[in-house]
């Protein structure tokens, strides 16, 4: 599964498939409080197959990522490599 902190607003998420079935956490409305909601709701599932895209406003992708640091010792994150127009895994250790 790909968890996608919030929907793209014109962003082509097809390359992510290949990670996993995206889920799309987040419409970019929310308050930080019904962030917070969403996100626990959507992390209940999450076990270490699955991978956190790093996409959205940077306050609910700092919200995402605490909320999974405060359970996981170890993540994985999909970020946009320019150069070669791809996502990456990157693996985060806390």
């Amino acid at each position: 599964m790909v968890y996608v902190i919030q929907a793209p607003a014109g962003k082509n998420l097809e390359p992510a498939k290949k990670f996993g079935e995206l889920t799309v956490m987040l419409n970019g409305d929310e308050s930080t409080d019904e962030a917070c909601r969403k996100l626990e709701f959507h992390f209940k599932n999450w076990n270490f197959h699955d991978r956190l895209l790093l996409i959205g406003h940077p306050i609910f992708i700092c919200l995402a990522s605490g909320i999974l640091s405060f359970k996981y010792k170890q993540i994985i994150v999909l970020v946009w490599d320019r150069e070669h127009q791809i996502y990456v895994e990157e693996r985060i250790d806390w």
